[in-house]
């Protein structure tokens, strides 16, 4: 065998055969253009978003789709939780099977980015899969930071000169071992999730994103995938003959995709009952892309399931009622194919 050939196949046997669903079919094809999975096994993933952003609520749905697929049964559910804000109910919204698997690092919740990475190289000395989730990059400190601190306390109380130089210590520290620890997740398939909120940039142009985040340009660098998740507009259900908010319409842009290399926007309905609603984002998908008509608390109809017109709450109760989430599902498939292979070049392929 020739060493070209060796390369390929080596390459082929590291890539991942399986991906683990967002929870959100449009999300999932987004990223990877399947349906049933978006994000690779032993890959590293970024979520940036704006404050209530449904960022944790996204990653744990995650969870909650491994906790009923047999290919992660193995899999330790690892929740680094600084920010200590994922305060809803885990039974309740993914499954009490979620809340059984879900544990802390094995250090400890992460203080510093040292302890970050430190619990990231337990994990992976003991050998199992896990999906490890870090809620949220933000809150983290370093450990140069903490100890500036209590010297600048000390010096203040002395009455001495204070040090007021910029911290850059944890863009160094994801600089020197992410690298490292991102590579590892190969070895056994594991996925990490880091979400990071976002803030605003100082002295943008107009033609220019408004937004940046914090951590250093690693945390880009060596995402697979980059997500960045912001609030469109309100969710509203008229009771008593007034509108009540019930949630939001998250949009979600995939900046970075190492899965496909397309950069895709869509839009995923959240309640606040009930979380990510993936049969209520698929028939508003369907009504945007013109395969259906409807507004936007109505169906005109919807031959597939035999629906002849009524509103989506309707239509969503007989979709689910009737086990027909699969048939949605691949309705929604054949609709993005579609856009897809209309997005495509016709011509014929450069190098064949």
């Amino acid at each position: 065998m020739n060493i070209r050939k060796m390369i390929l196949k080596k390459r082929k046997k590291e890539e991942p055969s399986e991906f683990l669903s967002t929870g959100s079919t449009q999300l999932n094809l987004a990223i990877a253009g399947k349906s049933r999975g978006g994000y690779p096994k032993g890959k590293y993933v970024l979520l940036v978003g704006d404050s209530e952003s449904c960022k944790t609520f996204l990653s744990m749905t995650c969870l909650a789709e491994a906790a009923k697929a047999d290919e992660f049964s193995e899999y330790r559910f690892v929740h680094d939780d600084p920010e200590d804000g994922a305060s809803m109910e885990k039974a309740r919204f993914f499954g009490e099977d979620v809340q059984d698997r879900l544990e802390p690092p094995p250090r400890g919740i992460s203080v510093t980015v040292e302890d970050f990475y430190e619990n990231l190289d337990a994990l992976q000395a003991e050998g199992m899969p896990f999906i490890y989730i870090l809620d949220s990059e933000n809150a983290l400190s370093s450990r140069k930071v903490l100890k500036r601190f209590e010297d600048n306390a000390e010096a203040h109380e002395k009455g001495q000169k204070e040090d007021e130089s910029y911290g850059t210590e944890k863009a160094k520290v994801h600089s020197e071992r992410l690298r490292v620890a991102r590579n590892r997740l190969r070895e056994t398939g594991s996925i990490l999730i880091i979400i990071s909120q976002t803030r605003d940039k100082i002295g943008a142009m107009a033609f220019q994103e408004t937004k940046t985040r914090s951590g250093g340009r690693a945390l880009r660098f060596f995402a697979d995938v980059e997500l960045w998740t912001s609030v469109v507009s309100q969710l509203t259900k008229t009771v008593k003959g007034k509108k009540r908010n019930v949630g939001a319409i998250i949009q979600i842009k995939v900046k970075k995709n190492r899965v496909t290399g397309k950069h895709r926007t869509i839009e995923v309905p959240f309640r606040e009952d009930y979380g990510v609603d993936d049969t209520l984002g698929c028939i508003n998908y369907l009504i945007e892309e013109g395969h259906w008509k409807g507004t936007e608390a109505t169906v005109k109809a919807a031959s597939e399931f035999g629906f002849n017109g009524g509103s989506k709450d309707d239509l969503i109760q007989d979709i689910e009622s009737g086990n027909q989430l699969g048939k949605l599902r691949k309705l929604v498939t054949q609709v993005h194919r579609e856009v897809e292979d209309a997005l495509a070049p016709d011509r014929k392929k450069r190098y064949v």
